[in-house]
């Protein structure tokens, strides 16, 4: 195979997946096949991306000329099927996305007589067979399987072997342009079925999901990781979660981190992955723990926001251990620097099924409010109160969050309860915004970290009529909530609106301060605020909101 070939065709395989989200969104009578499609592509990327590792496995490597025949017949096959997807899509541009998606099954079906999810379900069988064969197994199913692949790619036009000959039929190569323009730039001229196959092609960088991926992440040997800021496709329904792992938070380290490695409890579960992507599933979230030796995988079910935690890392013996769970029978809980996933038990009493340890303050708190946001969103709603989750980066042992200030602001017609947390345990703070009445209560929509505003009374300036700016808070809030952002100006900056009470509270406090500017103490109720004679040209809200100005102390406490 040339160098890294599989790992190309697990990317376009994502591609073909990102872009198919677009039809789904917009073609509702199929969008239980498409969704099946997308999970297919899914599941066969993270299996190429399998094999790629075992060519580059020293223990596996002898063994990889029994498959490479196989493989390189699937590949070809598969790089055709991908090259109609990228075909369809570029026919969008001038027909209706009904139009092309039809014409594609008619001529899968009709044509090669397989259709597109039965030939996927092909494909991913005849990957993971190869698998087991590297790895020293014998697949009973794969004499059929290929039997299988065999006649679709003669179906297809593709030759049997990397020298064999057949008649070419016409093709066109793929298109340059992103996914994202293919869908959606309007373009005069038409493009026909009649094209050549593209040969192997060198595709533009994947549209991957703005989460932390690697070359080689399902087997957890990958050397390359890295954060990819992209932007999910516009109108598509990549999850909000892809936006919140991009690499630009701030990084505040835990005082005393323990000792104790990331590990799942569960039962071990090996077909977890394939069962999760028929079921409908797509990969929203993949995070890497205690150096990639154990990673987490968040699926989510697009139709009813169902959501699956999945944690692969390996045994002693180098064996894969898979575990999966729904997030709905998951409680969060906090231990010093580790978030424990609990599984409820009729006695009132939780049982550990993971524990995941982090270095960092801000790490942790953005896979809890993730997590817990999720779980709320999920369609079937939490089945019993012990399962719910509130506030659990706090702890009995008071070295959790402390919350500093608490108030309520207004977005629109929606009203949310602010607060502002201290971290002892590494001296972390943050703003949360969450829902201050109704089913999703205290669940977290989004939060902005402060921790490096510690020493400056001047970061939210406060506009007038209860309204605070944000405009010097770095990196901007990290939002929980699909197609929500947060409040701003005019000037694009975000702002925080303060409902009428608090805002009573504000001009209190600002009359107060203006008349006040050379007493170094100013005290409201039971908070007694330090000031230093001069610092109140412009008041900040911090002076203004009783409770908030505690934050100035934050790193004497």
């Amino acid at each position: 195979m040339p160098e890294r070939a599989l790992i190309t065709l697990a990317q376009d395989a994502e591609d073909a997946s990102s872009g198919l989200r677009v039809f789904r969104d917009s073609l509702p009578r199929n969008a239980t096949q498409i969704t099946g499609v997308i999970g297919e592509f899914f599941a066969i990327s993270a299996t190429l991306r399998q094999l790629d590792s075992a060519e580059g496995d020293p223990r596996l490597q002898p063994s990889f000329y029994r498959i490479r025949e196989d493989v390189g017949l699937l590949c070809r096959s598969l790089q055709t099927t991908v090259g109609d997807v990228f075909a369809m899509f570029a026919r969008s541009r001038d027909r209706s996305r009904q139009m092309v998606w039809e014409d594609l099954q008619h001529k899968m079906n009709q044509d090669e007589g397989e259709g597109l999810l039965d030939r996927l379900r092909c494909y991913r069988g005849v990957l993971q067979a190869l698998f087991d064969v590297v790895i020293g197994r014998r697949p009973s199913s794969l004499v059929e399987l290929r039997r299988q692949l065999a006649n679709l790619a003669a179906a297809q036009g593709v030759p049997s072997s990397s020298s064999g000959s057949s008649t070419p039929r016409p093709s066109m190569a793929r298109p340059q342009s992103r996914i994202h323009d293919i869908l959606t730039s309007p373009v005069a001229e038409s493009v026909d079925w009649n094209y050549e196959r593209p040969p192997p092609f060198a595709p533009d960088p994947p549209l991957q999901s703005p989460t932390f991926t690697s070359s080689s992440s399902a087997t957890l040997h990958s050397s390359q990781t890295s954060y990819s800021n992209e932007h999910a496709l516009p109108g598509t329904v990549g999850h909000w979660a892809q936006l919140i792992y991009n690499g630009t938070n701030p990084v505040t380290p835990f005082r005393h981190c323990l000792e104790d490695q990331s590990e799942c409890y569960g039962i071990v579960d090996l077909t977890s992955i394939p069962r999760t992507a028929q079921d409908g599933f797509v990969l929203a979230l993949e995070l890497p723990f205690d150096s990639e030796r154990l990673w987490v995988r968040i699926y989510w079910r697009p139709t009813d926001d169902r959501t699956r935690v999945l944690i692969m890392t390996k045994a002693s013996n180098g064996l894969d251990r898979h575990y999966c769970v729904p997030l709905l029978s998951l409680k969060l809980m906090r231990n010093q620097t580790c978030l424990k996933l609990c599984r409820a038990r009729q006695d009132g009493r939780y049982d550990l099924w993971a524990k995941l340890n982090f270095a960092t303050y801000e790490r942790m708190v953005l896979v809890y409010c993730t997590l817990a946001a999720m779980k709320r969103q999920d369609h079937r709603g939490v089945s019993h109160p012990m399962l719910l989750d509130a506030f659990e980066l706090t702890t009995s042992d008071n070295l959790g969050e402390r919350e500093y200030f608490a108030g309520a602001i207004e977005h629109g017609d929606m009203r949310h309860a602010l607060r502002l947390f201290r971290d002892r345990a590494s001296g972390g703070a943050r703003l949360e915004a969450s829902a201050k009445r109704g089913p999703m209560q205290d669940v977290p929509i989004w939060t902005a970290f402060v921790t490096k505003y510690a020493d400056d009374r001047d970061w939210p300036q406060y506009e007038g009529r209860g309204v605070v700016s944000l405009a010097a808070v770095k990196p901007a809030p990290y939002v929980f909530l699909p197609r929500y952002e947060p409040a701003r100006n005019r000037a694009g900056e975000y702002v925080l609106q303060f409902t009428t009470s608090e805002v009573d509270a504000i001009a209190e406090h600002h009359r107060r301060a203006r008349r006040s500017l050379s007493i170094s103490c100013v005290t409201q109720e039971s908070n007694t605020i330090s000031h230093h004679p001069g610092r109140l040209k412009s008041p900040s809200v911090l002076v203004q909101l009783p409770g908030f100005a505690q934050y100035a102390d934050l790193h004497t406490r």
